[in-house]
């Protein structure tokens, strides 16, 4: 789903991606994808 999709079906959902650390739906947050990508780059 696009974000002005989200934006028009989901409001709630819109205003709370703006943080960091929102967790989307069966998704992860940005925290979790720099946590992953610091965990895979320190293991290079």
């Amino acid at each position: 789903m696009m974000y002005e999709e989200i934006k028009k079906n989901m409001p709630e959902e819109h205003e709370s991606q703006r943080m960091i650390n929102y967790r989307y739906p069966h998704g992860e947050s940005y925290l979790d994808v720099i946590q992953r990508f610091g965990d895979c780059y320190n293991g290079v």
